[in-house]
């Protein structure tokens, strides 16, 4: 036996194991470490910039599928808009409810609603409320319990500028960016800057959003009050130490020509002033959404113009009026509203008073898109002193006769001016309130102590006051009419439950066939009951119950 080839064999075989276990040693290294880069990647997902500071570690964004969403409350506290933010309605409670408010603005959210408001307070003391639409509904996540809306969606939602890459969310805001451009800052990077004397930066609040497409007005010169749109960009000339920056035009949209400019951010287009009146611009855009141009829709004719919807505007013209003989020519002149369409034609003449509701709390409480359309299809219209309906095509569908629309005499957050249940509207006259359908029938007669939207339970509820007695609208109808259809009695007239005419008879009129369905003012023709024949001169409690549309409910003080 040869134990000298025993020992080198032994030692061969040796070091083929260590050998072995090196190689699987460092497989094994390179697994772990390939683990904890991949686990690293995974944690720190993508990079979220705010007003140019990184937000990453702050956790405001989350995902959801292949969508990103970002936190309300920690977007407005980054940015440079002067927000701040509230949980649920500054009128009622609203858990999930958010809303951020600045000196100007006010945007409100609601978890699994798409739809956003803005109030935003003008220059006349007035408010101007619009409705936008968000790709994907607001949420809540559980982690932090907080309100998330989409990143898409944070523009209009926010007045921001977002950038998105695979890798990156860039969102600067509205006050940022102009800080940017008009700030002639000292920093390590760049040690000069230098400001555009062409840029008018005593702009409104609508005009500063189209900084968030890098739009800005300019004027003509410094001694000319004519302005425009341009797009304008930051140059930097120089390296290192000698880095220098400024602003310049890069493209001229709108050329300095105009008096006013006003951005109209739903509709994305600018109105514009000259010395002949008002017009309107819409704002082009390329596939990349980068504005690159301007197309005229109206031409500048009108003392006042503002959008309705995408395709009819208003307008306002000055009237001489011809009825007045010896009023002086001031006095003569008054100031009428019509609507024109994107073809110029007018589609309603400028003979009216006022077009559109006033009250904002209207148009949020009754889920309307603006304040010129209510129920979709009818536009409210006020002439000498009364209040109508016209429809968008400009016909007109009822009368005006009514001395307001809607009840505003309570809480603003209980305003209401239709039911869309019943597809009718709430009318004023002689200082009490009436209910009416979209028809012109009558539901329930103008008696009314108030009528609200009550939002103390869990489900919206329409209440009415008569005679300091409360009751839920559309129950008390359903029942009134549950009653009329079932009373054997009742078969061309309903009982008279309270009769504040000179009948002395208070009998029940059962045959009365010209008193059918007038809440106003009715003759008994044929009563065989009523001996003395007298006329109703303001029979105001008959509950007409006929066959034909016009069903009339009339309030009930013994109900």
């Amino acid at each position: 036996m040869n134990l000298v080839d025993e020992n080198i064999g032994g030692a061969k075989s040796n070091k083929k194991i260590f050998i072995a276990c090196g190689v699987g040693i460092v497989i094994l290294l390179f697994i772990v470490v390939a683990l904890i880069a991949y686990a690293t990647s995974l944690n720190k997902g993508i990079t979220l910039v705010i007003d140019g500071k990184n937000k990453t570690k702050k956790n405001y964004l989350t995902q959801i599928d292949d969508a990103y969403y970002i936190q309300v409350k920690g977007l407005v506290e980054s940015t440079n808009n002067g927000y701040t933010f509230n949980t649920g309605n500054p009128d009622i409670p609203d858990f999930d409810g958010c809303y951020i408010t600045n000196t100007v603005e006010s945007t409100y959210f609601k978890v699994g609603s798409e739809q956003i408001y803005k109030i935003q307070k003008m220059d006349e003391g007035t408010q101007e409320i619009t409705y936008y639409n968000m790709e994907k509904p607001a949420i809540r996540v559980e982690s932090d319990n907080q309100i998330y809306i989409p990143i898409s969606s944070v523009k209009i939602a926010a007045n921001t500028n977002c950038i998105q890459t695979e890798k990156r969310i860039s969102i600067e805001s509205i006050g940022y960016i102009q800080n940017m451009y008009n700030q002639p800052t000292q920093n390590k990077k760049y040690p000069t800057f230098t400001a555009n004397d062409s840029i008018v930066w005593e702009v409104s609040y609508s005009n500063m959003k189209m900084l968030r497409d890098r739009l800005v007005i300019t004027k003509e010169s410094d001694s000319s009050n004519r302005l425009g749109v341009a797009v304008v960009d930051i140059n930097t000339t120089g390296k290192g130490k000698k880095a220098a920056q400024s602003v310049v035009l890069k493209n001229e949209i709108v050329s300095p020509r105009y008096l006013s400019i006003q951005y109209v951010e739903k509709y994305d287009l600018i109105i514009v002033e000259t010395d002949d009146g008002k017009g309107i611009l819409k704002l082009v855009r390329d596939e990349g959404n980068n504005v690159t141009g301007v197309k005229n829709i109206i031409t500048p004719q009108y003392k006042e113009i503002k959008p309705i919807n995408d395709n009819l505007y208003l307008i306002a013209e000055t009237v001489i009026s011809e009825s007045i003989d010896k009023a002086s020519q001031e006095e003569k002149e008054t100031i009428k509203y019509g609507i024109i369409n994107a073809e110029q034609e007018k589609v309603v003449p400028t003979e009216y008073d006022q077009i559109g509701i006033d009250s904002a709390y209207q148009i949020t409480n009754n889920n309307l898109d603006n304040e010129f359309i209510i129920s979709n299809k009818y536009i409210p219209v006020k002439k000498a002193g009364l209040w109508g309906l016209i429809d968008l095509e400009g016909n007109e569908v009822i009368k005006p006769i009514y001395d307001g629309l809607g009840c505003t005499d309570t809480n603003p957050s209980s305003n209401i001016i239709i039911i869309p249940e019943i597809d009718a509207f709430i009318f004023k006259r002689n200082r009490v309130y009436g209910i009416a359908s979209f028809k012109g029938e009558i539901i329930i007669k103008n008696v009314l102590n108030r009528i609200y939207i009550d939002t103390s339970k869990e489900e919206k509820t329409y209440s009415m006051i008569y005679k300091d007695k409360t009751y839920n609208v559309i129950k008390y109808i359903e029942d009134m009419n549950y009653m009329n259809s079932n009373d054997p009695t009742n078969t061309t007239n309903a009982t008279n439950t309270v009769n504040n005419t000179t009948n002395n008879s208070k009998s029940t009129n059962s045959t009365n066939n010209t008193n059918t369905a007038n809440t106003t003012k009715t003759t008994n023709t044929t009563n065989k009951t009523n001996t003395a024949n007298a006329t109703n001169t303001e029979n105001t409690t008959n509950t007409p119950k006929t066959t034909s549309n016009n069903t009339v409910v009339i309030i009930s003080p013994n109900r």
